[in-house]
This record gives structure tokens, C-alpha cells and sequence, in this order.
């Protein structure tokens, strides 16, 4: 409020009089944040600076979370702004978290002061880093010549592939080792679970162990090779005709 005195100083008939004049703040307390977009790439950490757009009478304390922990984390719950340094902006730290997916995310830093009906938010992208990749449980098999004495490996994908992928098995030599045709199927519930593949030798006309390779291909990741090592169970005999 304010006071003011009208007076006419060369009419000395007139009295000085004073008006009171009480003005009406018609302005609403504000968060105000920078960048109101922050683009992130998985690890990495940005901040966002914060302060009131008006003065405030008292201490303000602006209270800060984020909406989705396992996407973008901030170690800070809290900031307070005075009446001298309520313009003064305050940085608050934003970390992108790493996933085992291979898709994008987003969520949102609040920043909330209840009593004052204030809730403003920053937008967080965070750009996915990941890339797939197939594993086995082996890098390497051994087994036997025919069906009674097959090898076998696990293959499962190294992140979540968001929908249901396949992988093709083949071996570079069907003479030596076969592998079933049928493809691996992999959904977002079973993608790190082990599925096993068998291997299965050929029996030959020689004395000789023969290496085959093994190769898992598909859902966008680069090739997988297991080696695979048949032994030969044959034994050399002299024929003699006639007996």
C-alpha cells in the first residue's frame, strides 16, 4: 500500500489531505525450468535450472521427483527459494538409466509446491544404446557319429527385442553335422531364456574327426557361431576276398 497527500500550497484555505492507495499484486507464482525438453542418451546426465518467476514474501520450497525411476533418476527431492534469490536458477542433475531392451523411453521430472498449486514438468527422452546380440552357453561342442551320441547348446538373445523374433540354425556342413530346421522363437517373456539346439553327427566312410560350424542368425543382431567337433567312431579293418 501506498499513501498519498494532495495539498495546494499557494490556496492556504485548502487542508492537505492523504489517500491511502492499496494495490492488488494480480500475479501468479511461477516454476520456471530449463530446457523444458531434455534429450538424453542411456548414462547419460543433463540438468535442468530452476527458479520463480516473482518475488515470493517467504521461503518457497519447490519439491522435485520423477515420474519413472527406472528410466531418468535425480538425486535431489527438493530446492528452496528466498525472496533474494528466488530468480537465482538451481541446477538439478538428470541421469538416463541403461535398460536391457533395444526401444526408447521417456518420462518426466516434477516440480510440485502443493500449497501453492504449482506443478511443472520436464520432458525426458531418453535414446536407447543397445544393440542385439545372440549367445550361446558354448563356444564349443563335441559329439559322437549318429544320433546316439548328439551335442547340444543353449542360444538366447542379449536384450528384450520388444516383439517375437526368429533364429535360423544351420550348419556349414550337412555331410558332417545336421541341425533342425525349424527356427528359435523368442517373445519379450523368454528372450534370455536358453533354448537348446541339437547337433547331430553324420556317420562317414573315414577315419578322420571332423569340425563343423554352427551358425545362429536373425532378429537384426550379428551372426553366432558355435564349433562343433564330430568324432569318428570308425576302426580301420583289412578285407581280404576271398575270406
Amino acid at each position: 500500500s501506498r499513501t498519498i497527500t494532495l495539498s495546494a500550497p499557494a490556496i492556504q484555505a485548502i487542508v492537505p489531505r492523504q489517500v491511502s492507495v492499496s494495490v492488488a499484486d494480480d500475479d501468479d507464482q511461477q516454476i520456471m525450468v530449463n530446457p523444458t525438453t531434455l534429450p538424453l542418451d542411456e548414462g547419460q546426465q543433463g540438468t535442468i535450472a530452476v527458479r520463480l518467476q516473482y518475488q515470493p514474501a517467504a521461503a518457497v520450497t519447490v519439491n522435485v521427483a520423477t515420474q519413472n525411476g527406472a528410466v531418468a533418476t535425480t538425486p535431489t527431492t527438493s530446492l528452496t527459494f528466498g525472496p533474494g534469490d528466488y530468480d537465482d536458477p538451481q541446477s538439478v542433475t538428470v541421469t538416463a538409466q541403461h535398460d536391457n531392451d533395444l526401444a526408447d523411453s521417456s518420462t518426466a521430472i516434477h516440480f510440485t509446491n502443493t500449497g501453492l498449486g504449482l506443478d511443472v514438468s520436464v520432458a525426458v527422452a531418453v535414446n536407447d544404446l543397445d544393440s542385439q546380440t545372440i549367445q550361446t552357453s558354448v563356444a564349443s561342442i563335441t559329439l559322437g557319429e549318429g544320433a546316439g551320441n548328439p551335442g547340444t547348446f543353449g542360444v538366447k538373445l542379449g536384450a528384450n527385442p520388444g516383439a517375437t523374433v526368429s533364429l535360423m540354425v544351420s550348419s556349414s556342413n550337412t555331410a558332417k553335422a545336421t541341425v533342425p530346421t525349424t527356427p528359435l522363437s523368442f517373445s519379450s517373456g523368454t528372450w534370455n531364456d536358453y533354448q537348446f539346439v541339437t547337433v547331430t553327427g553324420v556317420a562317414d566312410q573315414d577315419l578322420a574327426n571332423d569340425t563343423v560350424t554352427i551358425t545362429i542368425t536373425g532378429a537384426g543382431a550379428p551372426a553366432k557361431t558355435v564349433s562343433a567337433t564330430v568324432n569318428d567312431d570308425d576302426t580301420q579293418r583289412v578285407l581280404a576276398n576271398p575270406a
